[in-house]
């Protein structure tokens, strides 16, 4: 077999000596360099993990703008000056980059490494970044976690929508939402002021790329038709003229996806016991 182990479905497999063999194989799998910015409280935690952490990827720089960082090693990974990013990241053929830095230095962050080739971006920052289509960007949006915590403590003892959504599942939340809406008479420029949302209409300029998690938690409802988007991350140009021609206007909220549908059920669901 591929995987270095043999035998047959009528004798069995030797459990222990499978899996010994599938971990090989795939620790044999060519090792990925990493660029690390930005090493402050964040940064020095995600070098100590995977100092200890078996992978077949590796921090093998770091890069921050303090002085007394330079040419230090933090967790066995030699930390450099942010103007020597480019040159190392060519030199050294990473193609992987991770930003943990504050939300107003993540775009040029996230520039000078994609410039040097990186192709895949893991951010930290709480902002959305503008970057070519080619390039793979994961958001780990701590805030937006806690954000969706702190909306399930809130409720409490209280009514949850549709039955038990213990297990985050946001489509109950959102079927309910759908209901209520539907009975609603409610004006969409009205439910966008009451929970601090805003209208996007066409040739107000491209809003920031959305990140891929945003379309899946783009909701339309039935009586008050619209696309709400969340964490402040607004559709494209083509998105927000498609959605005016389809009569769908998308508004953008500043809050994550479980704040939103709060406010929204809060807003709505007053509305209709009264």
């Amino acid at each position: 077999m591929v995987i270095g182990y043999s035998d047959s479905p009528n004798k069995g497999y030797d459990a222990e000596a499978c899996i010994e063999s599938i971990g090989r194989f795939l620790g044999d799998a060519a090792r990925q360099e990493v660029a690390l910015v930005g090493v402050g409280n964040l940064g020095r935690a995600v070098l100590a993990h995977f100092v200890a952490e078996r992978s077949s990827v590796a921090i093998v720089a770091a890069f921050d703008v303090a002085p007394e960082l330079t040419d230090t090693s933090i967790h066995f990974c030699c930390c450099f000056d942010v103007s020597r990013m480019g040159e190392l990241v060519r030199d050294l053929g990473i193609e992987i980059a991770i930003l943990t830095v504050p939300g107003e230095a993540a775009q040029e962050s996230a520039d000078a490494p994609v410039r040097a080739c990186v192709k895949s971006v893991i951010s930290f920052a709480p902002v959305p970044l503008h970057l070519p289509n080619d390039i793979f960007v994961e958001y780990m949006d701590i805030t937006s976690a806690l954000q969706s915590a702190a909306y399930f403590v809130r409720l409490g003892g209280r009514e949850t929508p549709e039955g038990n959504n213990s297990d985050g599942d946001i489509e109950p939340m959102v079927k309910k939402l759908e209901t209520l809406l539907s009975r609603s008479k409610t004006k969409l420029e009205d439910l966008a002021q009451r929970i601090g949302a805003h209208i996007v209409t066409p040739g107000g300029g491209r809003a920031p790329r959305s990140p891929r998690s945003t379309p899946s938690t783009s909701r339309r409802a039935h009586g008050c038709a619209g696309i709400c988007f969340v964490n402040g991350i607004g559709p494209d140009a083509e998105m927000v003229k498609m959605a005016q021609e389809n009569g769908t206007p998308p508004m953008v909220s500043p809050a994550g996806v479980f704040e939103t549908c709060g406010l929204i059920y809060q807003s709505v669901g007053g509305e209709n016991r009264t």
